[in-house]
């Protein structure tokens, strides 16, 4: 999955996700809702270890989503749904 700034010239799309991360650890994920409008739901962020991006939205662990940070820049950051276990497979994460 690629996350791409506010700001970037993308192509008009139906179903297109959103994560805004703020510095003091509070975030806004965008993700269609039931008209394929945008629906903005707000929740914390974290990085655990230097590789991965835990998003939290409300109470209980089905609200928490890990995610692999394969690369970041200016430009992008491009994760993986899940993170690796000690065993170096990949776990998906809720």
């Amino acid at each position: 999955m690629v996350f791409r700034p506010a700001t970037a010239d993308l192509p008009p799309s139906r179903g297109r996700q959103g994560l805004e991360l703020s510095p003091d650890g509070s975030c806004t994920e965008v993700r269609p809702g039931r008209t394929d409008r945008p629906q903005a739901t707000p929740g914390r962020w974290r990085l655990e270890g230097n590789d991965c991006l835990v998003v939290e939205r409300g109470e209980g662990e089905s609200s928490r989503r890990a995610m692999s940070i394969v690369s970041a820049d200016g430009d992008a950051i491009v994760v993986r749904k899940g993170v690796a276990s000690k065993g170096g497979s990949l776990g998906v994460k809720p």
